[in-house]
């Protein structure tokens, strides 16, 4: 049993903000039932050994998984789809800009082992190998998490649900890349760029517990570079229960960060900075994160005043692989009145297109010759359902600071 793991602002309705946090180390339930963190990423391994296949390289990252909750937590294995599954992601923080660079297909896990590496374990079923203790941690190292026959599509997965089909499709292509974390080569080229790895559980029995919102604390990040060889070489320890957006915050207090959530489903994050350039323009830098919304986000649209002209606009998300089905096609912008809007293809039009789904970062930058406002940022959910849309305060009001030393002092002064 256990060589399968050893084996090679203002807040408005359904949001939160939050101020600049302790890492959680909690190893308590936030509620009752089963409630499931990832606890450790001890390793990882580089697939290509720096050789890219086609431009890209690949990873998978090891991991430790505990149950902090009450009850214990599902792991049978496939076809029964009560086991849960871990989706893997890379970051790159660089000139102020946090983006998603790679992500994996979804590790489907089997054969729980009750060890104690966040608490005292109470091993289920006297020991047995389909649920998770309470108190119990469970490892699997980075090999097994590669593993591609173990490896199925997110769009198998509904994370506000927990659910998934149980058997799994599998990942195409080059034996070597597929499935697994891919990164380009040309994402990771930039001196004083740093990285992030990120592992992030969905599970069942966790998701629709304690009010459906044990699953808040699923995602847990560590920064990492590369060696020569583009190999990981990690640093410090995992930031445990927070998703890795929170590392742009640590880098940079400036940055603020809220949570969102979408009634009766799942959570989105929202982390923005505006900063001056230094010649009278300012800089907007949002980064939006999908914890758990089946939903998903279909657009992202934000007040720009009456005469801006906004400047480098941007956009940036990261691409699926290996036979996913969702599209790869770049969202579009649109400058309307006193908005700039971007957005995906309605859902009407294409089940598929390339929503924010969840485990996954989208960006949206812009410059203009106008100072911040206070305002609402939209977001757009892609399936229908009510509400339509969320808005979250997201832009200060600095008319007021002007004599700070310059925009960028009046920027920080309000939004740090």
């Amino acid at each position: 049993m256990t060589n399968k793991h050893l084996q090679p602002m203002a807040c408005m309705l359904a949001v939160s903000c939050i101020t600049p946090a302790a890492h959680a180390q909690s190893g308590q339930p936030e509620a009752p039932g089963a409630d499931m963190a990832f606890a450790s990423i001890p390793n990882a391994q580089n697939w290509t050994n720096g050789q890219a296949v086609d431009g890209i390289l690949a990873y998978s990252l090891a991991d430790v998984a505990c149950n902090i909750g009450t009850q214990p937590l599902d792991w049978f294995v496939g076809p029964n789809p009560r086991h849960p599954v871990m989706a893997q992601n890379m970051y790159r923080l660089l000139d102020g800009r946090f983006e998603q660079i790679g992500q994996s297909w979804l590790k489907h896990g089997f054969c729980a082992i009750q060890q104690d590496f966040c608490q005292t374990c109470a091993p289920a079923c006297g020991g047995c190998c389909s649920q998770l203790g309470v108190g119990c941690s469970d490892p699997y190292s980075a090999s097994r998490n590669g593993q591609w026959s173990n490896l199925g599509p997110r769009h198998e997965i509904n994370a506000h649900l927990g659910t998934n089909l149980g058997n799994h499709a599998f990942a195409e292509g080059n034996t070597t890349i597929r499935g697994r974390i891919q990164v380009h080569v040309s994402d990771l080229k930039d001196p004083g760029a740093t990285y992030y790895a990120e592992g992030h559980y969905v599970a069942q029995d966790d998701a629709q517990a304690g009010d459906m919102t044990n699953d808040n604390n699923n995602a847990s990040w560590r920064a990492f570079d590369f060696n020569e060889f583009f190999s990981v070489v990690f640093s410090g320890d995992t930031h445990r229960e927070e998703i890795a957006m929170f590392a742009w915050k640590e880098a940079n207090p400036h940055v603020t960060i809220t949570h969102v959530d979408v009634p009766n489903e799942g959570r989105f994050t929202l982390g923005y900075r505006v900063s001056g350039n230094g010649d009278g323009t300012w800089h907007y830098e949002y980064a939006l994160h999908n914890l758990s919304s089946d939903r998903s986000a279909g657009s992202f649209t934000v007040p720009v005043g009456p005469g801006a002209v906004p400047q480098n606009i941007g956009f940036h998300d990261v691409d699926y692989h290996s036979g996913e089905v969702y599209s790869l096609t770049d969202w579009t912008v649109a400058h309307g009145d006193q908005t700039l809007a971007w957005a995906t293809e309605t859902y009407q039009q294409n089940e598929n297109a390339n929503a924010l789904r969840w485990g996954t970062l989208y960006n949206f930058r812009f410059d203009t010759a106008t100072p911040p406002q206070q305002g609402g940022v939209e977001i757009g959910l892609f399936k229908p359902g009510t509400p339509n849309a969320i808005t979250v305060e997201a832009l200060a009001q600095v008319e007021q600071l002007r004599s700070l030393n310059g925009p960028e002092d009046s920027a920080m002064a309000v939004l740090g």
